[in-house]
């Protein structure tokens, strides 16, 4: 490089001579300024030889004054902006832009060359070009599915990760614009343009849109994509163009489909669920109420007695009868009806489009004919019966959950009627249920407020008519309705659960008159007082710590006791029956079979079961002179009784000749209008005072009345 000669006078070049109020500039003002600007100047001779550097280009070349004296430069040979190399000792190369311009010094030619360090800008471009390398290789590596559209819908880049994803080439969609079309499943197109049409249209800077679709690869089978839009827009708010990004999710949608699938079907036997066909039942009602030719049915299924396979077979077993079941159920509907399990052995059966409500009921009893058939589980053979309610169009509009209601409501008027056989809903059954519903409302109400009280009626010895004991009943005095038997009472209590506050309070109460009776009057003393159990109380946790606290409480001796159990009862779970009246048994406590011949008895767990007598229902006592037949089998009953070492009472004796025919069959104990009616606490207390007690024989009524 060119040097300058320290010390040299700078003048303004002749050629730019500043004019100032028609002064030129001062010599030194104009040196003062080559000085202090912040770019790097250089002032060459017409050879080429450096004059003079000022201090911004000495730092940039690295290098004295006197260093640079008289070297050369090389010119460019243009007077546009040239980029030149330039070599410094000690140095890396530097790389500039040099512009030149022509002056004049004391005379002389020469150039004044301005110098712009490019080495910033040069590490910049390398950069940017480095970053967009390393996104292009990014882009063509990833593996989602990347593209860049312009705004006419061309595409301007297709990474190659499309051939992964759809089997295609990009460059086919590079080609064609409108290829992908012909490639997204059908039911899936219109979305898919509208969510194109949407991120090509919004105004909105910074917008992502989102779309899962459909669509088919080359080799014909289908894939979900999860496509991402990011419309791009310049400063004026013009669209640039869409960057998209797509991913082949179909591992995740067929994970989310069998996790819908299991969340909305029974895992037994793969039926839809609740949930699922309430949502279908409810399409079906809205197709009914938009078409007047659209008739629909719905049947609520449950298998008679399922629990008692369950228990005696095993749950494995109770299985395979319910997967049987599924498969008779779903072979006699037709493919556009909808089967559903509820849980347990309750199943919904939807029948669509039929024809006519005629077209339901066919199609139900050929469910019920498909069921009773025989089967065969763990070699043991099972006849299934089903009990179905059943609702028919018109249905009024109601709301899904309101049909399977009524369906339910004509399900429960099946199973009262006998079980085995379907009923369609009325009206009035809704009525009844609804009567049922408040009843047992007010039945629990009437519990805690004391509405229910006891009467007591007494059985006697049949040949002597002495006093042996009295049994507790029932009655409910309703604010409105008045006085109710337990006839339309006992069945409610027993379905809903009532029946074990009910008869905790009947237990409480009948043994506490006992003891209060004992106190007084004598004769007492060597009775019995008789409470009925029903099943459910049978059947519950805690039953014997509950009798054992009724005992401390009232202070009533165990052998005074007597509770009458139903032979349906005992016999639902013989097994642990038999345990659970052995250890009454110790308590001191009688027992008895209480309508004795209305249920089903096996006779090896009757011998079995530590009871004291057996009670013969009114019915047979009522018809014994009818026929002969039924005077069998009470006869039966008696002599079954005597050989099992129990003893028996007669329940419902209402006149001296049934007496008399029961002392000829050896009956031992009778009850009925005969002797005493049911009678209040306060009656009970005159009956007692009127008894000789010592010898408290019972006067029948008929008697009294003739005295």
């Amino acid at each position: 490089m060119p040097g300058t000669t320290p010390g040299t006078t700078l003048e303004p070049p002749a050629t730019q001579q500043t004019e100032r109020n028609d002064a030129p500039a001062s010599p030194l003002a104009v040196e003062a300024l080559f000085q202090e600007l912040p770019q790097p100047l250089l002032l060459l001779n017409a050879a080429g030889r450096i004059q003079q550097a000022n201090p911004a280009a000495l730092a940039l070349l690295g290098e004295s004054a006197k260093a640079l004296q008289s070297r050369s430069f090389a010119l460019p040979e243009t007077d546009a902006p040239v980029a030149l190399v330039l070599s410094r000792p000690g140095l890396p190369p530097l790389e500039v832009e040099a512009h030149r311009s022509q002056l004049t010094w004391h005379g002389q030619p020469g150039w004044l060359v301005s110098l712009q360090d490019l080495t910033e800008r040069t590490v910049l471009r390398r950069t940017l070009d480095d970053t967009a390398a390393r996104l292009h290789v990014i882009a063509d590596h990833a593996c989602s599915w990347e593209c860049w559209i312009l705004p006419h819908g061309a595409y301007a880049h297709v990474s190659p990760s499309c051939e992964r994803i759809t089997g295609y080439e990009a460059q086919q969609f590079l080609d064609d614009p409108l290829f992908i079309q012909g490639i997204v499943e059908e039911e899936d197109l219109q979305a898919w343009k509208d969510f194109m049409h949407a991120s090509a249209t919004s105004a909105t800077r910074g917008d992502i849109l989102h779309l899962d679709y459909r669509l088919r690869r080359k080799n014909g089978r289908q894939v979900w994509i999860s496509q991402t839009n990011c419309p791009v827009h310049a400063r004026d708010g013009s669209l640039l163009g869409l960057r998209t990004s797509a991913q082949d999710i179909t591992a995740r949608k067929q994970m989310e489909l069998e996790l819908r699938r299991q969340t909305l079907h029974d895992q037994l036997t793969g039926l839809p669920n609740r949930a699922l066909f309430l949502d279908r039942l409810e399409h079906a009602r809205l197709r009914a109420s938009r078409r007047s030719d659209y008739f629909f049915a719905l049947c609520f299924l449950d298998l008679d007695r399922f629990k008692t396979i369950n228990d005696s077979l095993g749950h494995t077993a109770g299985d395979k009868v319910l997967v049987e079941v599924t498969r008779r159920i779903l072979d006699s509907i037709r493919t556009l009806d909808t089967v559903s399990r509820f849980g347990g052995d309750e199943y919904a059966i939807l029948l669509e489009e039929l024809v006519s409500p005629r077209g339901a009921v066919q199609i139900v009893k050929r469910i019920r004919q498909l069921i009773s058939e025989p089967l065969v589980v763990n070699d043991s053979e099972l006849r299934i019966t089903a009990s179905m309610g059943v609702v028919l169009s018109p249905m009024d509009n109601l709301p899904a959950e309101m049909l399977l209601r009524n369906a339910n409501i004509a399900l429960h008027a099946a199973k009262e009627q006998g079980r085995d056989c379907f009923k369609v809903f009325t009206n009035k059954m809704l009525d009844q249920a609804v009567m049922l519903m408040t009843m047992e409302q007010e039945m629990r109400r009437g519990v805690q407020g004391d509405e229910f009280f006891l009467v007591f009626q007494p059985f006697v010895h049949l040949h002597t008519s002495e006093l042996v004991g009295f049994e507790a009943l029932v009655r409910w005095r309703h604010p409105t309705r008045g006085l109710m038997p337990p006839g339309a009472f006992i069945a409610l209590a027993e379905e809903t659960g009532a029946i074990i506050d009910l008869g905790s309070m009947v237990l409480h109460k009948a043994c506490a008159a006992w003891v209060a009776w004992a106190e007084q009057w004598p004769a007492v003393r060597n009775t019995l007082m008789s409470v009925n159990i029903s099943g459910r109380q049978f059947s519950q946790f805690g039953f014997l710590d509950s009798i054992r606290t009724v005992l401390e409480k009232t202070g009533m001796p165990p052998e005074r006791l007597k509770l009458e159990i139903t032979e349906t009862a005992i016999m639902e779970d013989a097994e642990s029956s038999a345990e659970k009246l052995s250890r009454i048994k110790e308590m001191g406590i009688a027992l008895s079979i209480d309508d004795f011949g209305t249920g089903y008895s096996s006779m090896s767990y009757l011998q079995r079961f530590p009871l004291d007598n057996l009670k013969i229902d009114l019915s047979f006592i009522r018809l014994m002179h009818v026929s002969q037949e039924n005077m069998e089998i009470v006869r039966a009953i008696i002599n079954l009784a005597h050989t099992l070492g129990m003893e028996v009472v007669a329940e419902g004796v209402e006149d001296a000749s049934q007496r008399r025919t029961l002392q000829e069959l050896n009956c031992e104990y009778a009850q009925g209008y005969f002797y005493a009616r049911p009678m209040p606490d306060d009656e009970m207390r005159a009956f007692l005072a009127g008894l000789d007690q010592e010898h408290p024989v019972v006067t029948p009524l008929a008697l009294a009345a003739a005295d």
